[in-house]
């Protein structure tokens, strides 16, 4: 069964994420667990300075994203569980942002399956980025 967290600032934990999946009632059929860990850079795509970003969303629609999202990938070939945890609020660059965590039965499922999870996070979540920038001096 898939584990979804939608957490504030500071609540997300990623070795928790991993803590969970090898409690998991099938670990034992896995070779590897996949984890992804977003954290807040301090440059944007643009390479100005960030100091901090908000993001915004409606947490239930967030949550029926990342269940959606991880059930859909705990069917792919390979993958035996999914953790997928995302926070929302502002966070101050280094701050974790998301974790998706892919207990699978082997490396190649279980990296393909946290690809997918990111890409889709990305592309597609319910949420709003917002970057506040650094002052120039």
């Amino acid at each position: 069964m898939p584990l979804i967290e939608v957490v504030e600032k500071g609540q997300l934990d990623p070795c928790g994420a991993l803590r969970a999946l090898l409690s998991s009632e099938r670990a034992h059929e896995a070779g590897c667990i996949v984890c992804f860990v977003g954290v807040v850079r301090g440059r944007s795509k643009t390479g100005e300075p960030v100091e901090s970003i908000i993001l915004k969303g409606d947490e239930g629609a967030l949550r029926d994203f990342l269940l959606g999202l991880a059930s859909d990938l705990a069917g792919e070939p390979g993958v035996i569980d999914v953790y997928i945890g995302h926070t929302l609020g502002s966070l101050s660059v280094g701050d974790v942002i998301t974790t998706v965590a892919v207990l699978a039965f082997d490396r190649a499922s279980g990296f393909r399956a946290a690809r997918k999870a990111i890409d889709a996070i990305k592309a597609g979540a319910p949420m709003e980025l917002i970057e506040l920038r650094g002052t120039s001096s």
